[in-house]
């Protein structure tokens, strides 16, 4: 019983962690293409390694 809770649990967890990231990620795109076109520079700082790039 308590490992089917635990489950439950950890489940729950990772459908949420997973929704925030998803979320984090379209904002930061939302905001590249706000720049993009508004014809603004991008800076190099304003992009992190990895799959954004």
């Amino acid at each position: 019983m308590w490992i089917t809770i635990i489950l439950a649990v950890l489940l729950c967890l990772s459908i949420g962690n997973n929704i925030y990231q998803k979320r984090k990620t379209y904002r930061l795109i939302d905001r590249l293409l706000d720049r993009v076109l508004s014809r603004e520079m991008i800076a190099a700082s304003d992009l992190e390694e990895g799959e954004y790039n």
